[in-house]
């Protein structure tokens, strides 16, 4: 029979999380990962199998906890594109110091791992598609349509980066 768990999962993860945001991939050392989840060694390991599985977990908790909603409003049909990408910009909080765990890992870990370089690359594209579909009753030409949701997709990056370094 199984022990129970003496933690929670989902906390654990969550902890993780952040220690991801405000580190990066690589300079999260696994005794700062155990110590902000509350774990030992061995069942950090046990429930997440690696560092990177941990990591592409936790990436993903982040993707459904911020990327998502953001996603949302750009995509959602109630207001037009322009006030949507309006308000996701005036969404960005101005002292995140962590910056965007997105932004943070496609400038890091992405570089260097391939599995990173999947997940985030794929999230930005989502993003740039949500940019693109907000924008698609303003500007008809497809290709301008896509020239300018990629010109935001930067500057959001951008202004996350900027945020994260002035922090």
């Amino acid at each position: 029979m199984a022990r129970p768990y003496s933690y929670d999962p989902e906390v654990a993860l969550e902890a993780a999380m952040h220690v991801f945001w405000r580190d990066g991939y690589d300079l999260a050392s696994l005794s700062e990962l155990q110590d902000a989840m509350g774990i030992q060694r061995g069942s950090l390991y046990k429930e997440f199998g690696s560092k990177k599985n941990l990591f592409l977990k936790a990436f993903d908790l982040y993707v459904k906890q911020f990327v998502n909603p953001g996603i949302t409003m750009l995509t959602q049909s109630d207001s037009s594109g322009s006030e949507r990408i309006n308000q996701f910009f005036k969404m960005i909080p101005k002292h995140e110091m962590r910056g965007c765990l997105l932004c943070n890992s496609a400038a890091g870990a992405a570089r260097t791992d391939s599995d990173v370089h999947q997940v985030v690359a794929t999230q930005i594209e989502r993003l740039r598609n949500a940019f693109e579909k907000a924008l698609i009753k303003q500007t008809k030409d497809a290709k301008e349509r896509r020239s300018e949701a990629e010109r935001l997709t930067q500057l959001y990056i951008g202004k996350r980066v900027e945020i994260r370094a002035e922090a």
